[in-house]
């Protein structure tokens, strides 16, 4: 009996050694892991060339959490009203706290390999640094991936739409990715059609689109949308562009039910509540609702920033795009707001707006479904903010999220750089040498569509295009129609004529005046002028003066709407009218036409 008491009592110990170990090791690692976020925000903090004193950035350290993948942040630094304005990061309680700003999670980091490659170390996928220039139907870019040989491997792929989406840098857009280490088709930030293929392909009727669609990440805009699939011809007017990948797979959802209306994803380690908000609610009142909301004996609740309520996406072809087995909706055709910031175009007129996901349907100014369940876009924040290219809807959802591998800044990331990082004007304007800001280019001439030219870039013949755009005796050319029955979208046919305005060479025409981005007359308030020459100025280089040129924003084509009007048969005044612009040059609401990206 002695014997065996004291063989309990020495089991009994070594039992109590081995968890005491197990305890220590759990608690080495968790600490490892705190400690592994905290050094990386402050380095972020101590990060030189901002500021001439140290920014001390006051954190607060949450749980370490697990994850399959690690979700790469957005990069957007600083916090914004909705007023567009740039403010400082609000405190716990303050209007506009828990923006995207005030949660830094892991920071993007590139390796250029220096053989056509770059290595991302965050995800451990390797990419194509230059996409090949030409445009092609969606199973062609498969086939394109699948057969390209670089850097030694034969296995690369088209990159899934989440893989291609962690590349979206939003740290100041336009474009939406890193150009220091990965090259873009065009030279001009104003051109939008830097569209990407992803391997997802699903049917969805969408206008644009129906019936066979692909879907893909614009990385001028940062859109995602669904496009035609280019089964009638690969390079023709649905063509897009491709960026292959190589490596595993990436972001593959695994949801757990916790059975107290959460689900926990454990690809990325984020718990999300089951339900949304019930409610649509504009962007500030969708923060504050997260602030107030206690769930399932949470109090740590945020708005979702754009990439972690895209990573919830399912893009299979499901509608609404997101797993229903784990999710509920009050209203599936709900926008649901993040907490990332946006600006409209290059010229970034204030941050007016805030990402979105639309699950359900991604409708344009016709209630068309345009853009295919699981678009990513942005909303106006608020009442009364600028026009944007699609309805306002404003009072979006809200579907709440808590943990990830992401740590609480308080003051945002005052490193970040919110300017837009793509520089160069139009093709055909030179400016100053780089380092000391060029003269404003001037603007060129005005002119009519060249329409041989449209039809080239469209992949038709001219007869074909004009046949589509109708006879001009009748009145203006219908786009939506002629598009459709090209088998391509408005945004396309549009982008095509209007990018194909002949300059007049006539010496007795006067030079236009200067023009924004989008080829309307800039503002008084955009035309700077020097006091000695009264030339325009062009923008301030960047520093260091090496090498290269910039271009001014003057160079983009004024369009000749009298002489336009004459070449379709029709007065003036009907085509203003038809294209829906105002006296003066600018369309109702201030914002100039755009088609959309």
């Amino acid at each position: 009996m002695k014997r065996k008491l004291l063989n309990n009592i020495a089991l009994g110990s070594l039992l109590i050694l081995f968890l005491a170990a197990c305890i220590s090791t759990v608690a080495e690692s968790n600490s490892s892991n705190q400690e592994g976020i905290t050094e990386q925000v402050n380095a972020l903090a101590n990060e030189q060339g901002v500021a001439e004193t140290a920014v001390f950035l006051p954190t607060v350290t949450k749980e370490a959490t697990t994850s399959t993948y690690t979700l790469v942040e957005t990069g957007q630094g600083y916090c914004y009203n909705s007023s567009g304005e740039k403010i400082d990061c609000p405190t716990e309680g303050e209007p506009f706290y828990g923006q995207d700003a005030q949660f830094i999670g892991a920071a993007f980091s590139f390796t250029d390999n220096d053989d056509g490659t770059v290595t991302d170390n965050v995800t451990g996928l390797i990419w194509e640094q230059t996409p090949d220039s030409s445009k092609r139907g969606w199973a062609d870019a498969q086939t394109y991936c699948e057969d390209l040989s670089l850097a030694g491997s034969d296995d690369w792929r088209t990159p899934s739409l989440k893989e291609l989406f962690s590349l979206s840098d939003f740290e100041s857009g336009w474009p939406y990715i890193d150009m220091n280490y990965f090259d873009l088709i065009t030279d001009a930030g104003q051109d939008k059609l830097e569209q990407y293929w992803a391997s997802n392909y699903y049917e969805v009727d969408t206008s644009e689109a129906a019936p066979n669609q692909a879907i893909g990440v614009n990385h001028a805009t940062g859109h995602i949308k669904a496009y035609p699939d280019g089964a009638n011809g690969g390079g023709g007017p649905a063509g897009k562009y491709v960026r292959c990948v190589l490596g595993d797979a990436y972001l593959v959802n695994d949801f757990v039910d916790n059975d107290d209306g959460t689900i926990t994803d454990n690809a990325t380690g984020l718990m999300w509540l089951q339900d949304d908000s019930g409610e649509g609610m504009d962007w500030e009142s969708a923060l504050a609702y997260a602030n107030e909301t206690s769930f399932a004996g949470y109090d740590d609740w945020r708005v979702p920033n754009v990439k972690e309520l895209q990573s919830i996406v399912d893009y299979s072809g499901v509608y609404p795009a997101i797993d229903q087995t784990h999710f509920n909706f009050t209203d599936e055709d709900a926008y649901f707001w993040t907490s990332t910031s946006a600006y409209f175009s290059p010229d970034n007129q204030g941050y007016y707006y805030a990402w979105y996901v639309a699950f359900g349907y991604a409708v344009d100014w016709e209630g068309n479904d345009s853009h295919g369940a699981g678009a990513v876009r942005f909303d106006v924040k608020a009442e009364g903010g600028p026009a944007g290219e699609d309805p306002e809807r404003i009072y979006n959802y809200v579907r709440l999220v808590r943990g990830g591998n992401v740590n609480e800044t308080l003051e945002g990331d005052p490193t970040a750089d919110d300017s837009a990082s793509w520089v160069g004007g139009a093709p055909d304007n030179t400016g100053g040498p780089e380092g000391a800001g060029g003269p404003e280019g001037a603007g060129s001439p005005g002119g009519m569509p060249d329409f041989a030219a449209a039809a080239a870039t469209l992949g038709i013949t001219e007869e074909e295009l004009m046949a589509a755009l109708g006879d001009s005796n009748q009145g203006p050319p219908d786009f939506e129609a002629a598009a459709a029955t090209l088998g391509i979208t408005a945004e396309e046919l549009e982008n095509a004529v209007m990018s194909n305005i002949s300059s007049s060479t006539d010496p007795n025409q006067p030079a236009a005046q200067p023009t924004d981005a989008s080829g309307y007359p800039a503002a008084a308030a955009d035309q700077p002028t020097d006091a000695s020459s009264g030339q325009q100025d062009g923008p301030q280089g960047d520093p260091g003066g090496q090498g290269g040129q910039q271009s001014g924003r003057g160079g983009q084509p004024m369009i000749d709407f009298a002489v336009a009007a004459e070449q379709l048969g029709v007065t003036e005044e009907v085509l203003l009218a038809a294209l829906g612009i105002q006296e003066g040059g600018m369309p109702p609401g201030g914002q100039p036409p755009a088609g959309r990206p």
